[in-house]
């Protein structure tokens, strides 16, 4: 089921029973920065390097919709310019849109 938010719901997980670790105030700052790095709170970063899966960056859904919407403004700015420029300058901007798509996949990964 969808929420306000669009998002949707999972089940909620039996995840009731805390794992205490012992660190030194470097051994904290450190985990701390390598989950803020992949944008995981320290208990997910944790789990997931405890049971051996590798930590993934979290995408940045904001800079990927940035990304898509100014490769559709440029679709539309060419698209009201066509016949009215030279061949070499379509080209050029649809090598940037490709250059545009190109970010955006490589950074939902």
């Amino acid at each position: 089921m969808d929420n306000a938010k669009g998002k949707v719901k999972t089940m909620p997980r039996d995840r009731s029973l805390p794992l205490m670790v012992y660190v030194n105030d470097t051994e904290r700052a450190a985990i701390q920065g390598a989950a803020a790095a992949v944008g995981m709170s320290v208990s997910a970063f944790l789990r997931a390097v405890g049971t051996y899966q590798s930590p993934r960056k979290v995408p940045n859904r904001k800079a990927i919709d940035g990304l898509a919407d100014a490769n559709a403004d440029i679709g539309r700015v060419l698209r009201s310019l066509a016949g009215r420029v030279e061949p070499e300058v379509i080209r050029q901007v649809e090598m940037v849109q490709m250059k545009l798509r190109e970010i955006a996949e490589a950074i939902s990964q």
